[in-house]
C-alpha cells in the first residue's frame, strides 16, 4: 500500500487531526439539512393524510314558510252624510320553501398548501432517503469524534474504526460515479470524482498515519526487549 510522509506540508498526525474536524463539521452540517428535510417532507405528507382522511362538511338551511295577515278598519264620517268603511286587508305570503346546501371542504383556508398526487408521491419516496442520510451522517459523526480521540490518545483501534467506515463511504461514492456515468450526467459524474479523490486522499494520510503508529510501537516494544536483554546479561555477569 502506498505510504505518505506527510500531508500537504503538514506531519501526519496534524493532517489526520485536521482531517477528523473537516469530516466532522461536513457530518454536522449534513445532520442539520438532512434532518430539516425529513422532518419537512414527514410534516408535508401528515397534512396530507389528515386532509385525505376528513369528509367534506354539509350545511343546510332551510326556510319555512310564514303568512302575516292584517287587518285594518278605517271609519270615515262626513258632516252630511255618514258611512262607514271597512276595509280589511289581507295579505299572505306564499309557503316559499328554500334548503341550500353548501358544502365547504375541510381545511378551505389550507388549500394553497395541498400537495398534488405527484408532490405526494415525491414526498414518500424521499423520506427514506432522508432518513437513511440522517443515520449515516450520525455515523460519520461518532467515526470523526471517534478519530479525534484516537490522534489525541495514540490508539490504533479507534483509527481503524474511520478506515472501515470511509472504506465503506468510498466504495458507496464509486458505485455513485459508476452510476452516474452511465446515465450520462456528467456534471454528477465530475462532482463524484473529484469526491472520489478528496476521500481517497484523506482514507491514505489516515492509513500512513496509523502505521507510523505500529511502528512506533515496534520501535518501543524492541527498545524494551533490548533493555530486558541487557539487565539480564548484567545479572548474569555479575
Amino acid at each position: 500500500m502506498l505510504n505518505l510522509n506527510s500531508c500537504c506540508s503538514f506531519s501526519l498526525k496534524t493532517g489526520t487531526k485536521i482531517i477528523a474536524v473537516l469530516g466532522l463539521a461536513v457530518c454536522v452540517i449534513q445532520l442539520a439539512v438532512y434532518g430539516t428535510f425529513g422532518a419537512k417532507a414527514l410534516n408535508d405528507i401528515s397534512k396530507a393524510l389528515d386532509q385525505d382522511g376528513s369528509g367534506p362538511t354539509t350545511v343546510s338551511t332551510s326556510t319555512m314558510p310564514t303568512t302575516t295577515n292584517t287587518t285594518s278598519t278605517t271609519t270615515a264620517s262626513t258632516t252630511s252624510t255618514t258611512s262607514t268603511t271597512t276595509t280589511s286587508t289581507t295579505s299572505a305570503t306564499k309557503p316559499n320553501k328554500a334548503k341550500r346546501s353548501a358544502v365547504t371542504p375541510p381545511y378551505a383556508s389550507q388549500t394553497s398548501s395541498t400537495l398534488t398526487p405527484e408532490e405526494l408521491n415525491m414526498k414518500v419516496v424521499s423520506l427514506p432517503i432522508y432518513m437513511i442520510a440522517v443515520v449515516l451522517s450520525m455515523v460519520g459523526l461518532v467515526s470523526n469524534s471517534l478519530l479525534i480521540h484516537g490522534v489525541s490518545k495514540e490508539r490504533e483501534g479507534l483509527v481503524v474504526f474511520w478506515l472501515v467506515w470511509m472504506g465503506l463511504d468510498l466504495l458507496l461514492e464509486l458505485v455513485e460515479l459508476v452510476w452516474n456515468a452511465y446515465m450520462s450526467q456528467g456534471w454528477f459524474a465530475m462532482l463524484n470524482l473529484l469526491l472520489l479523490s478528496g476521500s481517497g486522499y484523506s482514507w491514505l494520510v489516515v492509513a500512513s498515519y496509523r502505521q507510523s503508529l505500529e511502528r512506533s510501537k515496534g520501535y518501543q516494544v524492541k527498545a524494551s526487549d533490548s533493555y530486558q536483554e541487557l539487565q539480564d546479561m548484567e545479572l548474569s555477569s555479575m
